[in-house]
């Protein structure tokens, strides 16, 4: 259960985090009150939303106080994307002259639970038809992410979106809906957030719309309810394993990303489209790979040689099998992913 801070949070905590004069018991006496109205068995406390810089050194203080109150609660922050703007820390929205140095100081002066941003760039950007490089940074933002992870030992979570952002700006479809739960999980997401589930009369195509005071089920809660259905599974499988990297075809249009020829347990593959690649390894040590396809526009046909029979992992059943690529005829088939849909896969 995550819990929000309520309607204290705009009046109290935001001034107060970017207050440079507040001392911890200053901090103290105004968080306490709040912390007495949460539930003992909170899982997480959300405190602040997109922080900068200038606020790291007090959410650090908040932190503490929570984990002295709630020892098995995370203490949550939400950081800006890398479309935040960057720049001196009295001006910019991060406060920092590059994301790297925005996530590293969050890292080392809040000592969080976790690393976890939004990043709303499938949708802004139109499913990347903009004609921008919204694409390039969405994925950048996931490596700059797993980074500053792997350097501080924290893991990841995402937040994505499941709205009409703007009037002008497309709406969910399945496609985005799963291109965003796929590739967050690829890139090893341990949560996925969606923003936001109740359009709050202001975001339309929500989940849940509520603009006439009934909370209605939207064509969104459906899809959502069946991308949902399929990461579950596909989540719980991958949540104890370990994160080895994330491999893409189209690296070369991607600052700082590697190619599949730099994982060794993938003999070769290709596709139609571009794809992603999650590398895993259970507890036995073995290589699991979560294949996703990146293209929000067409299916595409998935050869991958793992140097050995290939098993693929039903969402639906729950378990890993020999993926039925052969009719009664004889005839054959490769794999096939829908636009922005994944599936895992490992050695047989």
């Amino acid at each position: 259960m995550y819990i929000f801070m309520g309607d204290h949070y705009n009046r109290n905590l935001i001034p107060l985090a970017a207050d440079k004069t507040a001392t911890e018991e200053q901090i103290r006496a105004t968080l306490n009150p709040l912390l007495d109205a949460i539930p003992e068995d909170a899982a997480a406390i959300y405190i602040l939303d997109e922080p900068s810089t200038r606020e790291f050194p007090n959410l650090g203080t908040m932190a503490r106080c929570v984990r002295e109150r709630f020892p098995d609660a995370e203490p949550y922050f939400n950081l800006f994307p890398n479309y935040a703007v960057c720049g001196a820390a009295d001006i910019s929205q991060l406060g920092a002259e590059t994301y790297e140095e925005y996530l590293d100081a969050f890292a080392r002066i809040v000592k969080p639970d976790a690393i976890s941003l939004d990043n709303y760039f499938t949708t802004i950007s139109m499913d990347f038809t903009d004609g921008g490089d919204a694409r390039q940074q969405y994925f950048l933002n996931l490596i700059q992410a797993r980074e500053c992870c792997k350097k501080y030992g924290l893991p990841f979570q995402h937040i994505v979106n499941c709205n009409q952002l703007r009037p002008h700006l497309v709406p969910p479809s399945f496609a985005n809906l799963a291109f965003q739960a796929y590739t967050s999980l690829a890139a090893g997401a341990k949560a996925i957030g969606w923003f936001t589930y109740i359009g709050r009369g202001e975001y339309l195509f929500a989940p849940i719309d509520d603009t006439t005071g009934k909370h209605i089920k939207t064509d969104t809660w459906y899809m959502l309810r069946e991308i949902n259905r399929r990461i579950m599974p596909v989540g719980n499988l991958l949540f104890d394993m370990e994160w080895v990297d994330m491999y893409f075809t189209d690296y070369d249009r991607i600052p700082r990303a590697k190619p599949i020829s730099a994982c060794g347990a993938i003999r070769s593959f290709s596709s139609d489209v571009p794809c992603m690649i999650g590398h895993f390894k259970d507890t036995d040590g073995e290589d699991i790979f979560l294949l996703v396809n990146t293209s929000l526009e067409r299916s595409s046909r998935i050869y991958i040689d793992l140097d050995g029979e290939l098993s693929v992992f039903s969402h639906n059943e729950g378990g890993f099998a020999k993926p039925l690529l052969q009719n009664i005829s004889g005839a054959k088939s490769p794999l096939w992913l829908n636009a922005g849909c994944g599936i895992v896969v490992k050695k047989q």
